[in-house]
């Protein structure tokens, strides 16, 4: 009977530890009366609760979610999971209570549609409302009623977000305002927001691509092309530069206590940095940590960022994999050398007698052929070169050496972002965390499901680009013993999908021809062939002015200077030259004679262009080179359409 008293007063009270018959037991967590429970999700149990919002309390699993409060004002909403005891969870959604007059008409959208959806569902709905009321107040502060929500609510919050974190947002956090968003579109009087769900790029769509064994159904997003390897390197390229400017401006701070300009952090967030650092060894301390312990400094860090504030003071394992990506593009490691390097694997060599520069060379093994893999590489300043990469790793990671255990000499180690008894490696369980950072980066620019073991054949890619597939080049690239293992790993679905670009970029080059006369194949070796102008590059030919966005490959010759997607064209500095002198020499005679013309008018933003911001920028030996060139004539320039 005792048994039986038990267990119906702890389904009654959703799943609350009992004493005995007819108690309640609270859980001994101090003023927050939280307790963590292990099985398939956590769940807080509160003694006292009593209904807000919904018919009545819940008793099953079968019960319809409801809103409740503790007796320290905690709400909560209440829904059915039938694999926890007394069948029922809960998710704090204290901030919505802070929504003034739209509180009561959210709540109702929530428990509306948790109504019949899954205890998943019921909970990210929570946690996703949850975090959107929490920004209401400083980005709808004027809204008193549901009509007076701004239209664009969600793209602010998501700018909101961004500012908060400091990074953009990847494309799990977007994915997960879709069940705000699900929410908000049930509140009377919302019509006019926009919530109509977005979706990432990792959504994945199929289609059919031809394989060896024949035509097999494959994910699109697995066929990667040169455009994804290129936003990739860009996008990896553009986070080195940006930690290594950050830990330049904290390392100045450590050692002077002065605060330095030159890099992207303002003094507030850096001195934030330098106290967070102090605080442990070799980890950030983690927000409920610092609320408990912290309360002055973790208002502070609230303000700025949490994620922003740590990712400053300590390195972590989202920042550290854009070294990897880029090291493993760069020496072709397959993945497991690549998390398994150490310190001194590869060194630096200095310049040698016969007038060679300095380069980066190791012999890192390889478990599966049980043979060394050579890597030798020009070591350059640049950031993104081995050599800066490996010599700045070193250095980023000095003061977590001595709490990495049996990784202190592994070149990827970082700060754990959850409490741990010492620091992380790529290196660790079987390269899971390098999966598990290459698969969340791949999110964040648009390649899904990207992993350590692609790396190696994008970096294979880039060879075979430059060198125009040399089987010989393709080899020791590779590092093959035979060319056939080129052909059995390296030219499938991916290198024939490059040909067909290939192919079809020639056919809209060809086409463009035909109307425009613009004929890129007298451009030099490594110019771009796509730009409407000679002389420039374009990072979009499909986004053209003047019509030509609609038009297929851009065609408004004349116009890259004022256009957002045009720049000079590196491949022969001095060829651009002349042709920009010739450009605006061809505006100049345009517009002497007829001033006040259609022509003219178009045109003559473009000479104001060249001479203000183009021109300006070639150093005076670019110049010189090119004054060695025989003068052109540029060819009639016509309307925009």
């Amino acid at each position: 009977m005792a048994e039986k008293e038990r267990r119906s007063a702890q389904s009654s009270d959703g799943g609350f530890e009992s004493d005995g018959p007819g108690k309640v037991k609270a859980p001994d967590l101090g003023s927050a009366t939280r307790k963590r429970v292990s099985g398939k999700g956590r769940r807080l149990r509160k003694e006292g609760a009593k209904l807000v919002f919904g018919a009545r309390m819940p008793r099953t699993a079968a019960d319809p979610p409801v809103i409740v409060v503790d007796p320290v004002g905690d709400h909560y909403f209440d829904f059915g999971h039938p694999s926890n005891r007394g069948g029922r969870q809960r998710s704090l959604v204290q901030s919505l209570t802070k929504c003034g007059a739209i509180r009561d008409a959210l709540f109702e959208a929530l428990t509306r549609y948790g109504t019949g959806k899954a205890s998943q569902t019921c909970r990210k709905s929570a946690q996703a409302c949850e975090a959107v009321a929490r920004l209401l107040p400083s980005i709808a502060s004027d809204a008193t009623a549901p009509e007076h929500l701004p239209s664009d609510l969600f793209a602010r919050v998501e700018d909101e977000m961004e500012r908060l974190n400091g990074n953009p947002l990847t494309s799990h956090q977007l994915n997960e305002l879709n069940w705000a968003r699900a929410v908000f579109a049930l509140v009377p009087g919302c019509n006019h927001v926009e919530t109509a769900p977005t979706y990432s790029a990792s959504k994945k769509s199929h289609t059919w691509v031809e394989d060896e064994k024949g035509r097999l159904l494959v994910e699109d997003d697995e066929v990667v092309g040169d455009l994804d390897v290129e936003r990739l390197i860009k996008h990896c390229s553009s986070m080195i530069q940006s930690v290594v400017a950050r830990q330049d401006q904290l390392d100045h701070l450590l050692d002077t206590g002065a605060f330095s300009n030159q890099g992207p952090e303002d003094e507030a967030t850096l001195r934030l940095a330098f106290e967070l650092r102090n605080l442990h060894m070799f980890r950030p301390l983690i927000p409920k940590e610092l609320r408990a312990n912290y309360p002055a400094l973790w208002k502070k860090i609230e303000a700025v960022g949490w994620q922003r504030v740590a990712r400053t003071a300590f390195p972590l394992p989202q920042d550290m994999v854009a070294f990897a990506v880029m090291l493993a593009l760069q020496t072709r490691l397959n993945a497991s050398v690549l998390a398994m390097l150490d310190l001194d694997t590869l060194e630096l060599v200095e310049a040698s007698e016969d007038g060679g520069g300095p380069r980066i060379q190791g012999q890192p093994y390889k478990l599966r052929a049980r043979s060394p893999y050579p890597v030798d590489a020009p070591a350059t300043d640049l950031a993104e070169n081995p050599s800066a990469i490996v010599g700045f790793l070193k250095r980023w990671t000095k003061f977590l050496r001595p709490h990495a255990g049996p990784f202190a000499h592994k070149l990827f180690i970082f700060s754990p972002a959850r409490p741990s008894a010492e620091a992380k490696s790529f290196a660790h369980l079987d390269c899971h965390l390098l999966r598990r950072e290459t698969k969340g980066l791949g999110r964040e620019v648009g390649i899904a499901n990207l992993t350590p073991t692609m790396l190696r054949d994008f970096g294979i890619n880039v060879v075979h680009e430059a060198s125009g597939g040399d089987p010989v080049i393709m080899r020791a690239a590779g590092n093959w013993r035979s060319l056939a293992t080129g052909e059995r790993h390296y030219f499938g679905p991916a290198a024939r999908r490059r040909g067909r670009e290939a192919v079809g970029m020639a056919l809209l080059v060809e086409d463009r021809r035909r109307e425009t006369a613009i004929d890129p194949l007298a451009r030099p070796g490594g110019s771009d062939l796509l730009s409407a102008t000679d002389g420039w590059k374009c990072a979009n030919p499909f986004d053209g002015p003047g019509g030509w966005a609609d038009r297929g490959l851009c065609g408004a010759i004349g116009l890259c200077p004022i256009c957002p997607h045009g720049e000079i064209d590196t491949a022969w500095p001095a060829w651009s030259f002349v042709r920009a002198i010739a450009l605006l020499k061809r505006i100049e005679s345009g517009i002497a004679e007829n001033p006040l013309s259609d022509w003219a008018l178009t045109y003559a933003p473009v000479a104001d262009e060249l001479l203000e911001i183009w021109l300006p920028m070639f150093p005076p030996e670019v110049v010189a080179e090119a004054r060695m060139l025989p003068l052109i004539t540029f060819q009639e320039l016509p309307h925009v359409r």
